[in-house]
């Protein structure tokens, strides 16, 4: 999805690339049962996918 985005929206691309390096990320850290880095993770997994929302519901007032 980032690259088809990439042309018409960067920030939005980047958001979703950040969101998928943290969910490799967030799946490593649950293989290694190291939970509070996974929780961390998941923290800023919440976060992008909130920016990314917030983006995409005001995207029609831009």
């Amino acid at each position: 999805m980032s690259n088809f985005l990439k042309e018409y929206d960067a920030v939005r691309s980047e958001i979703k690339e950040n969101l998928a390096r943290l969910f490799g990320q967030a799946h490593l850290f649950c293989i290694k049962e190291d939970y509070q880095k996974l929780s961390e993770v998941l923290f800023d997994i919440a976060l992008l996918d909130n920016k990314f929302r917030d983006l995409c519901i005001h995207y029609k007032d831009e």
